[in-house]
């Protein structure tokens, strides 16, 4: 069996090039007892089969950059802003477009896909350099989609943010709306690129604790050639004591909750904490704050936690950070937009 890259109009041009040197060493290479090249390709078809068929009725979904009438009912991509970014985080699903629905299951079909490469290589074929070096690109493609679905969750936070201003809000719908309409071509680098940087460097950087000052791990983020504007977004003299936990929470990948828990404790021992002792006051395991291995996967779990969490502040009126490192970060990039350049029709890539 042959698996036709020619169909594959579900993956970008790099993308299609990456399947097609997997697609080379799964042919040539030794591969180890009991792998089966034949069911490999079969699944790497079929799943192909899949995305493409997603890739189509996105192509087919109305787009929004579009009118459309059902008898006096009129929506265009105003209207739409307009609805979403009144949305709360409650009902913001149930007024997504067509297009934006299907875009959302593809982003996770194609996580899936490249997950199921880095499997192939690690389980399937014999141990050798070039088998590294083509892993450690799959699993960077399967952490910038990543990126991408964590990008989009804290645009979709930004826009039901009721504290925030109106225009915020909007701004930070009209992002999502350019995001929906590219989805077969867009990546949180072209719009984000600080963002991408931000998650790489933090993926780089190891989680030190020590007394919870996050100095050392300041020191990792810029080591690890962390945007510049980002450190200076947290470290400037008007920094708000909000901001200042979300940063916190960001540098070591845990809760406002956890953090007052580790620093009780460090109150109580007069020392400092390590990893794994950490990892036992928190009951979870060290391999959290690893970020060497599904580090995109944990980036996104950390985000989550920490979103959910000052969503419920936010809403019971608790002291902790509102809104996490990220949104902040958001809030920053979007202040530099302009709303009807982001309303225009998305350039064609």
């Amino acid at each position: 069996m042959r698996v036709s890259l020619a169909r594959a109009k579900a993956l970008q041009p790099r993308e299609r090039d990456l399947l097609r040197r997997v697609l080379t060493l799964l042919r040539r290479a030794p591969l180890k007892a009991g792998a089966d090249r034949r069911a490999y390709e079969v699944e790497i078809r079929a799943q192909l089969d899949r995305l493409d068929l997603l890739a189509k009725a996105i192509r087919d979904a109305p787009s929004l950059y579009g009118e459309q009438r059902i008898g006096p009912r009129r929506r265009d991509i105003r209207s739409l802003i307009a609805t979403l970014s009144q949305s709360t985080v409650f009902d913001f699903e149930m007024h997504m477009p067509l297009r934006a629905l299907i875009g959302r299951t593809m982003l996770m079909a194609k996580v899936n896909f490249f997950r199921m490469l880095e499997h192939l290589l690690s389980d399937a074929i014999e141990s050798r350099p070039a088998v590294g070096s083509l892993a450690g690109q799959v699993q960077r493609t399967v952490c910038t989609s990543i990126y991408t679905k964590i990008a989009e969750e804290i645009l979709t936070a930004v826009a039901c943010d009721g504290d925030l201003d109106p225009q915020a809000r909007q701004k930070a719908v009209a992002m999502l709306c350019r995001v929906w309409e590219d989805r077969l071509t867009y990546e949180v680098s072209d719009f984000f690129p600080m963002l991408t940087s931000v998650w790489e460097a933090r993926r780089r950087a190891r989680v030190v604790f020590g007394t919870l000052m996050g100095t050392a791990e300041l020191f990792e983020l810029i080591r690890a050639g962390c945007d510049s504007r980002f450190i200076d977004l947290f470290s400037h003299d008007q920094i708000t004591p909000d901001q200042r936990l979300a940063f916190q929470e960001f540098l070591f990948l845990a809760s406002g909750l956890e953090l007052d828990r580790l620093m009780d404790h460090l109150r109580q021992t007069r020392s400092s904490l390590g990893p794994d002792q950490a990892a036992e006051l928190l009951d979870c395991t060290p391999q959290r704050f690893d970020l060497s291995s599904e580090a995109a996967q944990k980036m996104y779990e950390s985000y989550r936690r920490r979103s959910l969490a000052a969503m419920a502040r936010r809403y019971r009126a608790e002291s902790g950070a509102s809104r996490t490192a990220e949104e902040y970060i958001m809030l920053h990039l979007l202040a530099q937009t302009d709303l009807e350049s982001l309303i225009g029709d998305p350039v064609e890539k």
